[in-house]
């Protein structure tokens, strides 16, 4: 996302990378209840998972659905997809909407699942 203020063009998803960088690597993350992961894990893994979806063809401004309960794997996911420029829309897991549908109206170049839909 961007923005502009007094002709001056911020990237704010650039910014919000570089402040997670910048954290202490060892530090606590994300946490479930069973799992949790490291700031140094997380971008390990964000960009694990951005390299994924540029290989899926994703490019800025496209639409990435995310079909997921809260759990590490959607913070992941997030970042990644900023990583990549992405849109992340958020449908909820339980949701009753086709995601087939969803896509279809959305235009989204891919769909991120749980296991368990």
């Amino acid at each position: 996302m961007e923005d502009t203020i007094a002709g001056k063009t911020r990237d704010f998803a650039s910014e919000e990378w570089a402040r997670l960088c910048a954290r202490d690597h060892d530090a606590l993350a994300v946490a479930e209840p069973e799992r949790s992961v490291t700031v140094g894990e997380l971008i390990a893994l964000a960009r694990e998972r951005a390299g994924q979806l540029l290989a899926q063809g994703v490019e800025q401004g496209d639409r990435v659905i995310v079909a997921r309960p809260n759990c590490i794997e959607f913070v992941v996911d997030y970042l990644a997809i900023r990583l990549c420029g992405g849109v992340l829309v958020n449908l909820p897991w339980s949701s009753g909407t086709s995601i087939t549908d969803l896509a279809t109206i959305l235009d989204a170049r891919c769909v991120i699942l749980t296991e368990h839909l």
